[in-house]
């Protein structure tokens, strides 16, 4: 009997709890945060910043571990997967901001793909960190841009990093498990779809999120208004948000109940609204998407 309650205290210990407070996010303003102001540009060449939070949540909370396991959560080292969905890009240069992580891993990058990593003989503790920066310009489509935790390049790539803590694969690599499919952290988010803030870009935007059934897009009426027109296949309620580049909301555009399946439009009505860049979120019966629209007076 004794014997084996040692040996169940032994797993116990060795067992691994994973990471628990990871996030990973692409930074296009260059604010160090993300917000649904970190979109894709159409135009020119942009600069994005990778940012990785080893110790917290996204929304700031501790990570849920012991005083010691907290502790573990170091980095020295890192991998990122960026990948270009719904369109092509040229990734450009990347540059590391890990002056300690001075060993580079192989650099993979097509119109699709991005690969790069480095790594260092220096422990740094838990915290926020500035991975490094990459450029892009938009080739084709009007792509999002998301952290991927697999590679489609080579299955040796995955976006992760180096630290104390011991993974669900008993090593001191965590990686992202976006697919819910093995891993030791979740949470990576990327810059969603974007048109050019223009008004030309506006009056041709196409769908900029969803799919077929479930879409929604702001597009210039005839009369010179803005409005968001939505297709749904459930019926239930519909509602639409509109919010300004700092995160506050504007307006509620449309909240109604037992709306039957369809497409649907909506003015956001610009009167009392300045020119700029607003977002919009449409929250109905089949889940929420968030888009962007520009008002040009």
């Amino acid at each position: 009997m004794v014997w084996q309650l040692v040996v169940g205290l032994t797993l116990a210990v060795l067992c691994p709890r994973g990471a628990a407070a990871q996030f990973m996010y692409l930074d296009a303003n260059v604010d160090q945060v993300w917000t649904e102001a970190d979109c894709v540009v159409k135009s020119g060449v942009n600069a994005v910043d990778v940012w990785l939070v080893t110790d917290r949540t996204r929304a700031g909370s501790a990570a849920r571990v012991t005083l010691e396991e907290l502790g573990q959560m170091t980095f020295n080292s890192y991998e990122v997967i960026v990948r270009s969905v719904g369109g092509t890009v040229e990734f450009g240069k990347y540059t590391n901001a890990q002056p300690s992580m001075n060993i580079p891993l192989e650099e993979r990058r097509t119109q699709t793909e991005l690969h790069v990593g480095y790594l260092g003989p220096e422990i740094l503790k838990p915290g926020k960190y500035r991975l490094g920066r990459f450029t892009y310009r938009v080739v084709n489509g009007d792509p999002m841009l998301v952290i991927a935790d697999r590679s489609e390049l080579d299955a040796r790539f995955r976006t992760s990093f180096g630290s104390q803590l011991i993974g669900a694969d008993l090593d001191n690599t965590l990686k992202l498990a976006s697919s819910g499919e093995g891993g030791d952290w979740r949470d990576a988010v990327g810059l969603a779809q974007i048109s050019d803030v223009s008004r030309q870009a506006a009056e041709r935007n196409g769908p900029v999120a969803g799919s077929l059934r479930f879409a929604a897009r702001a597009e210039w009426s005839r009369n010179g208004g803005m409005s968001v027109a939505v297709i749904t296949t459930k019926e239930g309620r519909l509602k639409i948000t509109l919010f300004d580049v700092a995160g506050r909301l504007v307006r509620t555009v449309a909240d109604q109940p037992g709306v039957p399946p369809g497409t649907h439009e909506f003015s956001i009505g610009t009167a009392r609204l300045s020119s700029g860049v607003y977002f919009y979120r449409v929250s109905s019966a089949e889940g929420e998407l968030t888009g962007r629209c520009a008002i040009v007076k």
